[in-house]
């Protein structure tokens, strides 16, 4: 029974690896999406400040359009200034030639504002890309750095999954069975009793007695969670 109890802790062991790797492979798949996201945030702030002067030249033309019609009802008026009869009729043209040249300058104002914003922009896009290309580099390469990793990783759970599945055949049949039973209905067969005398898996404290049995290399199941026992002997 001492065989099979060490070829248990054997397993356990890969079984701890391949758990840990498996953590450690999850950590870089986080790691790769959390970089792939600041490109995509990158990529938006671009996409962003692109749109708005877009909108601010599609404002300008609008109000272009605009001076053209004040600039046209002026004409107008100054042409009716030579037609009309009276005093009266004269200083009401001219006024609606300055309310129409308030209305244009005021125009003209939003428009020099509107361009100033655009220069401001397009600076800004143009640091912005400059940076972002070169951030856009470096995480490029952090993300193949992150690839590599991950084959490396995947390639020694292969590995450890053989190794293990070499071990189990080690085994006694019946136990071997009941191994991939448990393993299938809790994800992991085997529990290591803890220094505190409880089951590694679901913590419920482990009778004295069998842990002196499992020490000498009696095999038992957890009376709570159903895993075989294991003590391991640096503990």
């Amino acid at each position: 029974m001492n065989n099979i109890m060490n070829i248990l802790m054997e397993i356990q062991k890969l079984e701890d690896r391949y758990q840990k790797l498996n953590k450690n492979l999850n950590e870089i798949k986080k790691q790769e999406s959390n970089l792939k996201n600041k490109v995509k945030m990158q990529d938006q702030d671009i996409k962003i400040t692109t749109e708005e002067i877009k909108d601010l030249k599609k404002n300008i033309g609008l109000l272009e359009l605009d001076i053209k019609t004040i600039d046209g009802k002026i004409e107008k008026y100054t042409k009716q200034l030579f037609e009309v009869k009276t005093n009266e009729e004269y200083k009401a043209l001219l006024r609606e030639i300055e309310v129409e040249k308030t209305k244009k300058n005021k125009i003209e104002d939003e428009i020099i504002e509107k361009m100033e914003k655009i220069e401001e922009k397009e600076k800004h896009l143009k640091d912005v890309e400059k940076e972002i290309e070169e951030k856009r580099q470096k995480i490029k390469t952090q993300i193949n750095e992150l690839i590599e990793k991950t084959k490396s990783i995947m390639e020694e759970l292969k590995e450890i999954a053989e190794q293990k599945n070499i071990m189990k055949e080690e085994l006694p049949k019946d136990i071997r069975e009941l191994y991939d039973k448990i393993e299938k209905r809790k994800g992991n067969a085997i529990a290591e009793i803890t220094e505190d005398e409880r089951c590694g898996a679901c913590l419920s404290p482990i009778p004295p007695q069998i842990i002196v049995e499992v020490k000498l290399g009696k095999f038992h199941l957890c009376e709570s969670c159903g895993r075989i026992l294991i003590f391991t002997k640096n503990k």
